[in-house]
């Protein structure tokens, strides 16, 4: 079986309709994972209710959630903005869990195991 994982970024899109797990890296283990791959991601969420929010929402799409640590700063967040024709901006908001990232202890033997790896641009 492919075996994928997505190394970076979990946050949160803020949008105005509401709020939707993002991240290039969790967005790539999601969709490869759709495609028929054992995927995971590799990051960091708050102590806090958007980092149980979306530990939450990635086991509802069968995505395993053990090699995401919690930190103590607040899970990611993105405020996405649109004009009066539709086009979104973008304000990430900085110093937050995912950018305290550390190699999870137990993801060696999945990694041996990996075909593809994608890590996230912010990161």
């Amino acid at each position: 079986m492919l075996t994928t994982v997505g190394i970076g970024e979990l946050l949160w899109d803020l949008l105005p309709s509401g709020k939707l797990v993002g991240g290039a890296p969790s967005n790539f283990a999601y969709h490869t994972q759709q495609q028929g791959a054992f995927s995971c991601i590799v990051s960091a969420v708050g102590n806090d209710s958007y980092g149980n929010e979306i530990k939450e929402a990635l086991l509802k799409k069968n995505l395993t959630t053990d090699y995401i640590q919690t930190v103590d700063y607040p899970t990611g967040t993105v405020d996405v903005n649109l004009n009066s024709l539709g086009e979104p901006s973008y304000s990430i908001n900085e110093n937050v869990a995912w950018d305290y990232i550390s190699l999870p202890k137990n993801i060696d033997k999945q990694i041996e195991h990996t075909n593809i790896l994608c890590f996230g641009s912010l990161a």
